[in-house]
C-alpha cells in the first residue's frame, strides 16, 4: 500500500507499516512540513498515495471539496 503520513501521525506507526512491507513516505519525506492540509491532500492524490492522518479536517476537505 502506497501512503502518506501526515506530520500528526507518530513515528512508531510509520515505522510498523514500512516494515510490514507498505510504501510509507512522510510529509517530512517530501519536504511538505507545515504546509497547509489542501497543498498535502493534492500531493498524496497526484502521487497516488492514500492519506494517513490524525487529523479531523481531512474529512472536510475530502468529502466538501
Amino acid at each position: 500500500m502506497r501512503l502518506l503520513s501526515d506530520e500528526d501521525v507518530y513515528f512508531p506507526t510509520v515505522a510498523f507499516l514500512r516494515q510490514h512491507g507498505h510504501d510509507v513516505v512522510t510529509v517530512y519525506d517530501v519536504g511538505l512540513s507545515a504546509t497547509p492540509d489542501p497543498e498535502i491532500l493534492r500531493h498524496a492524490f497526484s502521487t497516488r498515495r492514500i492519506m494517513l492522518t490524525r487529523d479531523s479536517d481531512y474529512g472536510t476537505l475530502t468529502y466538501l471539496h
